[in-house]
């Protein structure tokens, strides 16, 4: 993914893509899904919380038509409280029916004096794409970052586990695993 923001405002804006190289009946080409993200975060004046509100634009470009869609999402976290917990909402605007609630949770540790932080987040469905309120996601993270030549470059390693069968159909028919290891690099400026 690459994020640029706009100093001193809040916001910022974020291209993020996925590659999937897992075979899937209905599906072509590598490039799994490309997000654009629109961001402002900034202090709510609240107890030393957070606040973001946004909108992101979804393309699935190995997928039939209709293959985009459109959603707007509010969240709240608390950055100077121990595991930093952070929840956000977000609603599908188009394609999807219903929301999905994200919360997390992050610390920071040291390994040698280099900095990396270890996550933990869960993601509930509440009818997005799906009849039925799930919980559709668990995930375990760690990950690093570094400054270079005006750039910060983060890689993560992430364990997700989804546990529902009405979320992962691919799981449930046997066509790909109800867990997955997956690595990532988030390149800022």
């Amino acid at each position: 993914s690459m994020t640029v923001g706009l100093k001193n405002t809040g916001l910022s804006a974020n291209l993020w893509g996925s590659i999937d190289n897992t075979p899937r009946p209905g599906t072509s080409g590598m490039l799994g899904e490309t997000d654009l993200t629109v961001d402002w975060t900034g202090s709510t004046g609240f107890s030393e919380s957070t606040g973001s509100l946004g909108a992101i634009y979804y393309t699935f470009p190995n997928l039939a038509a209709p293959n985009t869609t459109f959603e707007i999402y509010g969240g709240l976290s608390f950055p100077n409280v121990a595991f930093t917990p952070s929840a956000k909402i977000f609603y599908d605007m188009q394609l999807g029916t219903g929301a999905y609630v994200a919360v997390a949770g992050a610390q920071p540790f040291m390994v040698a004096n280099w900095p990396f932080s270890a996550g933990l987040s869960a993601g509930y469905n509440i009818e997005q794409f799906i009849t039925g309120s799930p919980l559709s996601d668990i995930n375990l993270s760690v990950g690093t970052g570094i400054s270079l030549a005006g750039l910060s470059i983060s890689p993560s390693l992430v364990y997700t586990i989804v546990p529902d069968s009405m979320v992962n159909a691919a799981a449930a028919a046997g066509l790909a695993a109800q867990t997955q290891l997956w690595g990532g690099i988030t390149v800022g400026m």
